[in-house]
């Protein structure tokens, strides 16, 4: 997991959950660490309010927990 919250912040604001990287050719996708069992956790749901995401549901891939993460508390996968 990478910790770039100026690129989350910024694929956020572009109403976005990954992002492509044209040079390497790479996708990120957002992903968060759960707070009960510290697994990763990918989005399952999001909600728009414009053109930016205002809120982005995790599900943990070991416990299966939903949770909400706050820009800081997101990663780039």
């Amino acid at each position: 997991m990478i910790k770039e919250t100026d690129t989350v912040t910024r694929i956020c604001y572009c109403g976005q959950a990954v992002t492509v990287d044209s040079d390497a050719r790479f996708t990120y996708s957002t992903c968060a660490r759960c707070p009960r069992c510290g697994a990763e956790a990918f989005v399952t749901r999001y909600e728009r309010f414009g053109t930016s995401l205002n809120q982005l549901v995790f599900k943990c891939s070991s416990c299966f927990d939903q949770f909400e993460a706050g820009i800081d508390n997101i990663s780039l996968m």
